[in-house]
């Protein structure tokens, strides 16, 4: 019997290899584990979600859980949302703030406003 398969999906600003040490510690535990890692920052979450969907629908699995730290949480949750063919296990949720975020609403906004939220430089 082949073990069930783990997908660890990493947080916004880092790469799938700083989740190496939490994948090995699921492989330990007996499970396939795979990191998947996407561009956290260049892509939207639909987007990333699209992608993650693709990933996990050519993964030889019945059945695919998934750990999403961070904004891989949220890119977890939005993919299984429009994923209805794929046979999702269990979801863990490390750090995701699937209520918003401070860091998530500045980044949301638009360059030139953040710019002009920026206090005044004090007269020289």
């Amino acid at each position: 019997m082949e073990p069930e398969t783990v997908v660890i999906v990493h947080g916004l600003w880092v790469h799938g290899l700083v989740m190496e040490l939490m994948r090995r510690r699921v492989a330990r535990g007996g499970y396939r584990a795979l990191t998947y890692s996407y561009p956290s920052m260049r892509l939207t979450l639909e987007e990333n979600a699209e992608r993650l969907e693709r990933y996990c629908s050519r993964l030889a699995a019945q059945r695919v859980h998934f750990v999403g730290h961070s904004r891989g949480g949220l890119v977890v949750l939005r993919m299984l949302e429009r994923a209805p063919g794929l046979t999702p296990g269990r979801v863990v949720l490390t750090g995701t703030p699937y209520g918003g975020s401070f860091a998530g609403r500045r980044l949301a906004r638009p360059p030139a406003s953040r710019a002009s939220r920026r206090p005044a430089k004090p007269p020289p």
